[in-house]
Order: structure tokens, then C-alpha cells, then sequence
């Protein structure tokens, strides 16, 4: 800088006369100076910028990351030479050695961390708020797969399945059936939904070929096959 200053900008033609350089006005008004204050001033520069969705600030083309719990907010940034200072309505938010490269991003320990977990909680805030709309008694059924540990994501994903396959009312009875029997993950919502809806639908009928169309087929019930398989059993061991 002090180079440039001196090989450049004070060989320049003074704007207010030309036949003198910026170097020999100086020169000849330095005597009419004050003196430097005691304390030293340190200049800053100062603008407000938004923190984008990725929880990063950018300032003259380098990138500064922010705690994920401003994302969105407009922000006052005050540079100065070294450091770079955030702030929000008095609120000091964090503090960053300035960049002076172009195209890099400022060093932030855990900050990809915070990130996934803020998205974490976005996503099970929506998830609450989606499951709670569909369904009445939809914050009992949430408390009830966190104190079983059953993942609240796949569960209310799967939930909204069954609503488009069965439709909002007879989900809503199967739900209030597996919470009423103590049961209420969504297999065992799944699993009383297709029994309600298995009895619903008739056999189907089934076209026999002529040769044996006439002889009557008896139905058992499935007990009596498992009378047949135990009876087998005791014929084996004898």
C-alpha cells in the first residue's frame, strides 16, 4: 500500500490545481494539520446482509457461517482490517477473523452438525403438525411411538399412506381401536385396517373347467389341517 502511495497515487495531478501533485499539496498544507487524536481510530465498515437457508453470511465474496437459529434474519456486519463482527438488534452473535481471499468460507466448528440438527427438527415439527391436522387424537398417537421408540419420520409417512389408501375415517377407527387396546404403532394399524377391510371384500369367483365343475368342494377350517399335521406327527413317532 504504502508503495502504491507513493509511486502512484501522490504523483498524481491535484484535482484543485493540476500544475501540482497530490504529494507537494500535501506537503504544503501539512503544517496546517492538527495533531492525531490520543486514541487511535480504528475505521470499520458496516452493513446489514441476510443469513440464507444454509446458515452462511457472505461478505466481499467469502462466506461466513452463523448459528442455524438465525437463518433468515438480516444482520448488521461490521469489518474492520482483521476482524469481522455479527450482530443482530444489539445482540452480539458471533466474531470471525476476516477473510481477505476470494471464494472462501470462514472455519466454524460443529456448524454442519447444528445444520442436520436444526433440519431434524424441522422435519419432526412438520411431521408433528402433519399427523396432528390428519387425524383427531393425533398428539396422543405421537407420544405414544416416542414412549415405544418407534421412529415418528417412517410412521407418519406410513399413516399417510393408509389415509390415501382407506381413506381419513376408517384410519381414524383403526387408530382409536390400536390405542384403545393398547397397541398403537402403525403395524398394528395397518393389521386391524386389513382385517376390517379383508371381511369387506367377497371371495372371488372362480371359473372351474367342465370336467369338474359339478363336484362340491367342501371348505374346513384351517384347525383341521393342523389336527391332520399332529396326528401325522404321532404316526411318525410310533
Amino acid at each position: 500500500m504504502l508503495t502504491w502511495l507513493e509511486r502512484v497515487a501522490d504523483k498524481r495531478a491535484w484535482a484543485d490545481d493540476s500544475t501540482q501533485t497530490v504529494r507537494e499539496a500535501f506537503d504544503s498544507e501539512a503544517s496546517s494539520l492538527g495533531p492525531m487524536p490520543d486514541d487511535p481510530f480504528d475505521p470499520f465498515e458496516e452493513l446489514t446482509a441476510k443469513v440464507d437457508k444454509k446458515a452462511m453470511l457472505r461478505f466481499d465474496c467469502n462466506r461466513y457461517p452463523v448459528d442455524p437459529e438465525w437463518t433468515g434474519f438480516t444482520v448488521i456486519i461490521r469489518a474492520t482490517h482483521d476482524q469481522l463482527s455479527i450482530s443482530h438488534n444489539s445482540v452480539h452473535i458471533t466474531t470471525y477473523q476476516r477473510l481477505w481471499t476470494k471464494g472462501a468460507t470462514a472455519y466454524a466448528p460443529g456448524h454442519q452438525d447444528k445444520i442436520a440438527k436444526a433440519r431434524q427438527i424441522k422435519q419432526h415439527r412438520s411431521t408433528r403438525h402433519s399427523v396432528a391436522q390428519d387425524l383427531d387424537g393425533g398428539e396422543t398417537l405421537l407420544k405414544a411411538w416416542a414412549e415405544t421408540g418407534d421412529s415418528i419420520s417412517s410412521s407418519s409417512r406410513r399413516l399417510r399412506e393408509l389415509i390415501q389408501q382407506y381413506g381419513r375415517d376408517d384410519v381414524q377407527a383403526a387408530v382409536n381401536l390400536a390405542i384403545e387396546n393398547g397397541t398403537p404403532s402403525v403395524a398394528s394399524i395397518d393389521h386391524i385396517l386389513i382385517e376390517e377391510h379383508g371381511a369387506k371384500i367377497p371371495p372371488p369367483t372362480l371359473t372351474l373347467p367342465s370336467d369338474i365343475a359339478d363336484i362340491d368342494f367342501q371348505t374346513l377350517p384351517l384347525d383341521s389341517y393342523d389336527q391332520l399335521y399332529k396326528t401325522k406327527e404321532f404316526t411318525d413317532e410310533e
